[in-house]
């Protein structure tokens, strides 16, 4: 969003063309657009999503944009003396997740964390002890109000956050991913829709 709301004034500015944001879950997005078939373009924070969009013939394009990695979020103090993935397994560790469903963090660090073998541990603890949130933005508010003492984000995220830290560990780097625009097949501008990202 912050890197979005200026690009977009911009463009407009530009080209006349206003940009509508919706910021919800790449997931919840994706299951709005199945339902609506509405809309231009799809940004999603994980290009799984728009494989799966691709697949249901949704999208016509794909532009690729950037590549974000997943981290460990903490307050700036780091209070836990977090490090790693294992030191969220701690009793005295609350830890917020996205959901799997919705936000594109969550399925992705499922996925390298199944793989690692330290997913089944993780849920079983962040279902005690911490809480599931739909978007990364909210995973950080956890954080930022103190209410958890560290939530997975993608790197993007933590660098809107300058009061956090932002802990990069070789465990999530396996969660490297590409962030990619899809143009939409309900798009009714897609040449205008395709420009967007080329800007």
């Amino acid at each position: 969003k912050p890197a979005m709301e200026p690009i977009a004034k911009q463009y407009e500015a530009d080209y006349g063309v206003k940009i509508v944001f919706d910021y919800s879950g790449s997931g919840s997005i994706l299951s709005s657009l199945k339902v609506n078939q509405s809309g231009d373009l799809f940004l999603a924070a994980d290009a799984s999503y728009i494989k799966l969009a691709k697949d249901s013939e949704l999208i016509q394009e794909e532009i690729p944009l950037a590549k974000m990695r997943p981290v460990i979020m903490v307050p700036k103090a780091n209070p836990k003396k977090i490090q790693g993935v294992r030191d969220l397994l701690r009793e005295d560790a609350r830890v917020a997740w996205g959901t799997t469903e919705q936000a594109a963090i969550g399925k992705n660090t499922k996925k390298v964390l199944t793989a690692s073998g330290d997913w089944a541990a993780l849920e079983k603890h962040v279902t005690e002890v911490g809480t599931f949130l739909p978007t990364v933005n909210e995973l950080a508010a956890a954080v930022e109000t103190k209410g958890m003492d560290a939530a997975i984000v993608w790197d993007a995220t933590a660098a809107q956050h300058p009061d956090l830290l932002a802990i990069r560990t070789p465990a999530l780097d396996a969660g490297t991913c590409d962030i990619t625009f899809g143009v939409l097949t309900s798009s009714t501008h897609s040449t205008e829709a395709a420009r967007f990202p080329s800007y």
